[in-house]
């Protein structure tokens, strides 16, 4: 039996053990992955829209816990200093057992939240599955067990759409399409970062059956905040977008993009987690249900003063590797460790992925995703300029 084979089986000891529910006593929240680019947006969308004391876990590796989620915040433009009684920062970390709390902290976890939105995840798509299986699998037993203990609890699952990569759908020619609301299929040619979250929400599929109170939310490709306009600088398509505008040239890809804001995200896993019934489907897919094509971009981008010089994607994709090696810019080294070899083909496949049914649930909630159109690009790139994630166009025309 693989690895993977033994990972997806959810331990027995994972039942609902719960002490009877309180009526009239509003719970707080636990958050994990606070400090990542959702989890810190799912953070500030608590504080700003909702009653509860929000604890966050969080790795104290410089500092302490309460310092690096304030940084964090701040890093991400969102922190209040008002908001300092309700975001309490905990010491832990998903890939030890118990998550890693001590043991007050975990009776305080225990015995307070009644929602845990588990975010938290190690997210690098060339590393191994072995080397993510610690945070991303191990750590979803180990929140399904505080979960599972103590005062009753809803989680909210971050997963992501590339569980649904790697393999056609039955009847359909080529890729096919992945409604929403869709039960997980078995596991297609996932690289390691998939592999782990598959799992992971396996785990969580079995812990439905029996009997815990979980959502599900695929999120897809997230793009930067609508109000601060800051993006994540790890996100692939932020990443593709500055290193074109390093290099001074853009492929010639038409590929589609479903960009969907951060804080559209975090406020429709908030609204649809505190909203639920208790009959919430497989699984919400979080994307934007528009598509906006990199030819696009490039053409705003180029508006805004970056000279893009078009190219053959093996000839750009040449250049970047060559670039990478000499380069100190971490955009070109990141995108260069992931850039697909096009003569070699892709093991994966990529289906579509659809969201209209999520779509339809949230606009019942008043909760609608932004388009993605210039106005809102030009924030981004306007915020990125001056967070020193995008070369001054002035120097890439210069260069060119």
């Amino acid at each position: 039996m693989s690895t993977v084979d033994e990972d997806q089986r959810l331990p027995a000891d994972v039942v609902p053990r719960n002490d009877p529910a309180r009526a009239g006593e509003p719970g707080a929240a636990l958050v994990t992955g606070a400090t990542g680019f959702l989890g810190a947006a799912v953070v500030a969308e608590l504080v700003e829209h909702t009653e509860q004391r929000v604890y966050c876990l969080v790795r104290p590796e410089d500092g302490t816990a309460q310092e690096r989620i304030e940084a964090a915040l701040r890093y991400y433009d969102l922190w209040r200093d008002t908001w300092s009684d309700r975001v309490i920062g905990l010491a832990g970390d998903l890939a030890r057992p118990g998550c890693g709390l001590s043991e007050t902290d975990r009776r305080i976890v225990v015995a307070e939240t009644d929602t845990v939105y588990h975010c938290g995840a190690g997210v690098n798509v060339s590393y191994p599955y072995e080397a993510l299986r610690g945070p991303n699998v191990s750590g979803t037993v180990e929140v399904l067990r505080l979960v599972c203990a103590g005062r009753p609890k809803r989680l909210a699952h971050v997963s992501t759409v590339s569980v649904l990569y790697g393999h056609s759908l039955e009847g359909a020619e080529g890729p096919g399409v992945v409604e929403d609301f869709a039960e997980l299929g078995p596991a297609g040619a996932l690289g390691g970062y998939g592999l782990s979250k598959w799992a992971a929400e396996r785990l969580v599929v079995q812990a439905r059956e029996r009997g815990v109170d979980a959502l599900v939310f695929r999120s897809g490709t997230l793009a930067g905040h609508t109000r601060t306009g800051v993006s994540n600088p790890n996100d692939y398509a932020w990443l593709f977008l500055r290193t074109c505008a390093a290099m001074g040239a853009a492929p010639l890809a038409g590929s589609p993009l479903q960009w969907a804001p951060v804080d559209y995200a975090a406020r429709a896993v908030v609204r649809l987690t505190r909203t639920s019934d208790g009959s919430a489907p497989p699984a919400y897919h979080l994307m934007a249900p528009e598509q906006t094509r990199y030819t696009t971009l490039f053409s705003w981008m180029r508006r805004f003063g970056y000279h893009l010089r078009p190219a053959d994607f093996a000839l750009w994709r040449r250049r970047v590797l060559d670039a990478s090696v000499t380069s100190e810019r971490d955009e070109l080294r990141q995108i260069a460790a992931t850039l697909p070899d096009a003569a070699a083909g892709s093991a994966a496949v990529v289906p579509d992925v659809a969201c209209d049914r999520t779509d339809a649930e949230l606009a019942k909630l008043g909760v609608r995703c932004p388009v993605l159109d210039e106005p809102l690009a030009r924030l981004y790139l306007r915020v990125g300029l001056e967070r020193a994630e995008l070369p001054a166009p002035d120097r890439v025309a210069a260069a060119s």
